[in-house]
């Protein structure tokens, strides 16, 4: 799955009962226009400005606190 709309069209199709599937996943159903507006909201949530900054990516110099 390579993006957020492959995802919600995975458990809108595929979320159906199977003895080797966890039984609280389920399927979901939900309209174009709110698969459009949660793949929105997701987005909105992503800040790129950040993720990219390297003062805030970790290199291999850095230890990590346990």
């Amino acid at each position: 799955l390579t993006d957020l709309e492959e995802v919600l069209d995975h458990y809108q199709n595929h979320g159906k009962s199977h003895p080797t599937i966890n039984p609280d996943i389920n399927q979901i159903n939900i309209t174009d226009s709110e698969k459009a507006d949660l793949i929105s909201f997701l987005g909105a949530l992503t800040d790129s400005t950040y993720i990219q900054d390297s003062k805030f990516q970790i290199t291999q110099k850095m230890e990590l606190s346990k």
